[in-house]
């Protein structure tokens, strides 16, 4: 019997920001034409009364009484008092620049509109002259099928500009209402995966809380086990490789560092008890284990913690004996940083829970499941997450009104939070391994599948038609970057660091005839936005094992840290048998970069590749 479900409020996306001009009045994020409060947006239609022209700059009152000022370059045909209409060239948080498309057509530019419109029998209205500026200004036929194809398709298509329209023509992408609105997410800049995995991460958990608050617990046990095995069955397999594998992922540098400091803190602990014995004995198994990538990182990382906690235990003993410790501090504390390193990439509770929640998700747990070890293992953050995830799941239905309890818990709602973004982020040891890429992407879409398809049969109301439109957009986000493969090699990668998620993407692009004079040579651009260091543009040239980039930073704080930092990764490719430059230009780079590589997409001869005609090219990952 499916659950009713009226209860959810879905968090809004993001509102968009209001563009503001140098000289406006209160209403100045209201340049779409009798729709106020729109944000005005470069390649836009305008139309409105000239009220003041001054310098390079006009000021236009819009049908909706909104006040507008912005710069033009030629205002010769311009007169106080003028209804008229302009296109909006382009949009910055200072400045707003038009250019005029009058009725009274006297340029050259604006008698091709008037003339194309003219021998198709269509009239000259605002939509009309978009369509055949955007034609001209992409280069592409104004005839008459063509112009009938573009009015069609916008006719058609809801919520799509048409220079989204016209572009999609230009790269022979299918024009539907799905990929149209793709396109143009991607196309200004709102297509971020990340953005995606926020609002699920949010609302999934949220639906499945609010209905343990309100819904029969018996059908909330049953249909959260069967959501929450979603998600853990991913996470399980995901981390099977980092749990269960070995230490090949870890540079040559990074096991002798480790190795280093493992040698000396068994050393200063020596063999004079039974654990220290023990330590001693298991040194050369663990560090020749290290050496050939033959022992598990989970093995190394209890090792880790029996050496930390042994060396917390001397240097305690000899500072109460009043004498001074003669530990290194940078021993214990590097062990440490291994031991965290090894936790995050084994997804540990302790990486993602503070010790106040992990109390509070113990208490909650031990009313389900009546288990002293796993009890200490949450509260201490030793347990994985996905084990974690996969025990309560395997005991809701033994009791159904704690599992909602626990269902409905603020710990849990946050522990569920935290599995949907590991599920569906990638750490940058897992970017070492392109299978995990392949793996990552064919087991997100069956997850997104899988929970549409669950939410649809069981629920009804709309909040959940609200979340599965939710899970439908990322699926469609996703299958839109196979289309975009037809024209260059594009992926979005969603990464996770300890403190933070990145959203990245990786341009390649490598034109036939180039590919057979430089077979090992390949360009990439890397584009990423953080939360701290802003969007960061990083050109890469990679030839054989030399490897050159350039970062555009967004401000010169950010120039130094890299600056500041370059050595470590030189290291790390250096280790990896890498010969790396690298040069930090200060000034962000302009222009959107899936703009830039559709531009590149384009043959010397200024003809569009067929889909699928482009080449694509592996890559080393490690660089």
């Amino acid at each position: 019997m499916p659950i009713e479900n009226k209860i959810i409020s879905n968090t809004a996306t993001p509102s968009d920001r209001g563009i503001v001009s140098g000289r406006t009045s209160s209403s100045t994020s209201s340049p779409h034409t009798g729709t106020p409060g729109a944000p005005i947006e470069a390649g836009q239609i305008i139309k409105g009364e000239i009220t003041d022209i001054r310098g390079k700059e006009v000021t236009i009152v819009l049908s909706d009484n909104t006040t507008l000022t912005g710069h033009m370059q030629n205002l010769s045909n311009l007169y106080i008092g003028q209804t008229t209409s302009f296109r909006v060239a382009s949009v910055t948080q200072r400045l707003i620049t038009l250019e005029g498309l009058l009725d009274n057509i006297n340029n050259q530019e604006n008698l091709a509109v008037r003339k194309a419109l003219d021998e198709a029998g269509l009239p000259r209205t605002e939509r009309n002259i978009q369509i055949v500026q955007e034609l001209l200004n992409n280069r592409m036929p104004i005839n008459k099928a063509m112009l009938q194809q573009i009015i069609q398709q916008s006719s058609a298509i809801n919520n799509v500009s048409v220079d989204t329209i016209v572009l999609m023509n230009k790269y022979n992408l299918p024009v539907s209402q799905e990929l149209a609105t793709q396109f143009q997410n991607y196309n200004t800049g709102n297509h971020s995966l990340i953005g995606n995995i926020d609002i699920l991460s949010e609302n999934i958990p949220n639906l499945l809380t609010e209905l343990a608050s309100n819904a029969d617990p018996s059908q909330v046990a049953d249909f959260g086990g069967r959501l929450i095995s979603i998600i853990s069955e991913h996470l399980s397999s995901k981390n099977m490789s980092t749990l269960t594998g070995d230490m090949s992922t870890f540079s040559a540098g990074e096991k002798n560092e480790l190795i280093t400091y493992i040698n000396e803190a068994s050393s200063l602990i020596g063999s004079n008890t039974d654990e220290g014995n023990n330590i001693f004995s298991m040194r050369e198994t663990i560090t020749d284990g290290i050496l050939k990538s033959s022992i598990s990182p989970s093995e190394v990382n209890n090792y880790l913690q029996t050496i930390e906690k042994n060396l917390n235990i001397l240097s305690d003993a000899q500072t109460n004996n009043g004498t001074m410790p003669f530990l290194n501090p940078q021993i214990g504390d590097k062990l440490n940083l291994f031991s965290e390193y090894l936790d995050f990439n084994n997804n540990a509770l302790s990486q993602s829970m503070n010790e106040s929640m992990r109390q509070e998700l113990a208490s909650d747990v031990s009313a389900l499941i009546n288990n002293n070890e796993l009890i200490t293992s949450i509260k201490n953050g030793s347990i994985s997450i996905d084990k974690l995830l996969t025990t309560i799941n395997s005991n809701l239905l033994s009791s159904p009104e704690a599992a909602a309890k626990l269902l409905r818990g603020e710990p849990f709602r946050t522990l569920f939070n935290i599995s949907i973004r590991h599920a569906w982020t990638l750490t940058a040891r897992e970017l070492k391994k392109s299978d995990n890429i392949t793996d990552y992407y064919r087991t997100m879409v069956e997850d997104l599948m899988k929970t549409t398809e669950l939410i649809e049969k069981n629920l009804s109301g709309s909040a959940s038609l609200a979340l599965t439109n939710q899970t439908n957009t990322m699926n469609s986000n996703v299958n839109f970057m196979q289309d975009l493969n037809s024209l260059f090699q594009f992926i979005q990668l969603p990464i996770r660091f300890k403190d933070q998620t990145a959203h990245s993407e990786l341009y390649v692009y490598t034109k036939k005839d180039e590919l057979k004079r430089h077979p090992e040579k390949v360009s990439v651009l890397l584009h990423l936005d953080f939360e701290h260091l802003g969007t960061l543009d990083i050109h890469v040239l990679k030839e054989k094992n030399r490897v050159d980039t350039t970062f555009h930073c967004p401000d010169s704080s950010t120039a130094n840290i890299l600056k500041t930092n370059i050595q470590l990764l030189k290291d790390t490719l250096s280790s990896n048998g890498y010969i790396f430059n690298a040069n930090v230009k200060e000034t962000p780079k302009t222009g959107n970069p899936l703009q830039e590589f559709l531009n590149l997409a384009t043959e010397t001869d200024g003809q569009i590749p067929s889909a699928g005609t482009l080449n694509r090219y592996a890559f080393d990952l490690r660089a």
